[in-house]
């Protein structure tokens, strides 16, 4: 009894953090309009679909530049903080895989 309660614990935590991921769900877009221009002022458009690291969706038009690197001459986007320092460490070589699979919708 105790191994299956074991189990299903598991099992819980294991599909909260699936359904949580790094950042948390992607924000609605908002519909265009004065005050909704106004808060995308100072957005930057990334070449990635999805986050390198974690695979979530991101808002490619919408990306603030802080969430942002570049790296050879694009801007690659991600979902959260503790995604950009793991990119960071990555090789030229695994950070090219990384980036072609985010490409993909």
């Amino acid at each position: 009894m105790k191994i299956a309660n074991v189990l299903s614990l598991t099992l819980l935590a294991g599909l909260a953090f699936c359904l949580v991921g790094c950042g948390g769900a992607e924000k609605p877009e908002q519909g265009d309009g004065g005050a909704d221009a106004a808060k995308d002022a100072g957005k930057v458009a990334v070449v990635n679909a999805k986050c390198p690291m974690m695979g979530n969706k991101i808002n490619q038009a919408a990306m603030a530049p802080d969430m942002t690197r570049d790296y050879n001459g694009q801007k690659v986007g991600f979902c959260c903080p503790s995604c950009m320092p793991k990119w960071d460490a990555l090789s030229e070589e695994d950070k090219e895989a990384k980036l072609a699979a985010a490409m993909t919708p």
